[in-house]
């Protein structure tokens, strides 16, 4: 939900792509398309594998894909623009949900910037990475 929500003004910042608001609401809806997607093929994908090998690996591409949107804002942007229509919702589709975080990114967005607020989806993230690595020793 954090990143879903702060989508639009990421991408409408000066800082990133300068996005018309309509122009944002379109890589919002890939972005929200992509959750479903990945949900629905989610499921498919537990039935033959691991979950805590899947967790591991969604983690650390969710956190680098944050990362890098943060660190290089404008490659993101070109990133997006690039692949338009084929596979930007694949970079943009790493949301985190609960009722939480979206207030404390919020916060965080008020008192530090629009872009360092991003690093409370990372840390997110990295507990979810933490929580993959501890559950490897449980068999299920």
């Amino acid at each position: 939900m954090a990143l879903g929500t702060f989508l639009i003004s990421y991408l409408t910042s000066g800082e990133v792509l300068s996005l018309a608001s309509p122009s944002a609401g379109v890589f919002v809806s890939l972005y929200w398309g992509g959750a479903l997607f990945g949900r629905l093929f989610g499921s498919i994908v537990l039935k033959k594998i691991n979950a805590t090998k899947i967790l591991q690996l969604n983690a650390v591409v969710a956190i680098g894909l944050v990362v890098v949107a943060v660190v290089f804002p404008g490659l993101f942007g070109a990133w997006c623009l690039t692949l338009a229509g084929k596979a930007s919702a694949i970079l943009i589709m790493c949301g985190v949900g609960g009722a939480a975080l979206p207030l404390i990114q919020a916060l965080f967005a008020d008192k530090i910037g629009l872009l360092l607020s991003f690093c409370v989806p990372v840390v997110g993230y990295a507990v979810i990475l933490i929580y993959a690595y501890s559950s490897r020793k449980w068999r299920y």
